[in-house]
């Protein structure tokens, strides 16, 4: 995961890191295949900053984060 964020902070496209996670055997968990807007809905989840959703509101979680604020 870090890796997808560095490649996408990098200039990659989701496109491009779509197709990057499929030639990699990165299979999506509900997809056979992974799509641009897969990708993108992937990296703008708060989940890995730390956060988490909940009934709508974003709140600090419990875990680590993986990326940090900025990102």
């Amino acid at each position: 995961m870090v890796e997808l964020y560095r490649r996408y902070l990098g200039g990659h496209t989701f496109y491009l890191l779509a197709q990057w996670l499929n030639q990699a055997g990165h299979a999506p968990n509900r997809a056979s295949r992974w799509h641009p807007n897969t990708v993108r809905n992937v990296l703008d989840n708060p989940t890995h900053a730390g956060y988490v959703t909940y009934l709508g509101k974003v709140g600090p979680g419990a875990h680590d984060p993986i990326i940090d604020e900025p990102t």
